[in-house]
């Protein structure tokens, strides 16, 4: 349901689109009922409620994780893997260092100077100082 200008009564309507950040007052892309074309509304114009069921539709965003390997088998490097979330990445790290005999991984989210330190392990599973 949602809450229109130059409308007495909230009317329904389907979502079509969700940009971010929503506001009060924009961020949520609807096309009304016996209405044609879309209008943007907010959080403020929507039913109670109805945003957690948006949310709830929204696809998990993919982030970028960086892998930066040092000794072991492979040279030391950078590598960008592509993970929904830190807990995903955190375990494909694990497995990689094991594969390839890693010495030290750390795990950033981003990459470059948006980076987010995420996890670091070594080859005797203690953190390295």
């Amino acid at each position: 349901m949602a809450t229109l200008a130059n409308v007495d009564m909230p009317v329904s309507a389907m979502v079509m689109a969700v940009k971010a950040p929503v506001t009060l007052d924009s961020g949520i892309l609807v096309c009304p009922e016996d209405y044609e074309g879309t209008v943007e509304i907010g959080m403020d114009e929507i039913s109670f409620g109805d945003i957690d069921g948006i949310i709830d539709c929204l696809p998990e965003p993919i982030k970028s994780y960086t892998f930066c390997l040092d000794g072991g088998n492979l040279p030391r490097r950078h590598e960008t893997f592509k993970f929904k979330c830190d807990a995903d990445a955190m375990m494909a790290s694990r497995g990689f260092m094991k594969c390839h005999h890693i010495d030290v991984i750390n795990v950033f989210e981003g990459k470059d100077a948006d980076r987010r330190y995420v996890v670091s392990y070594s080859k005797d599973g203690n953190a390295p100082d």
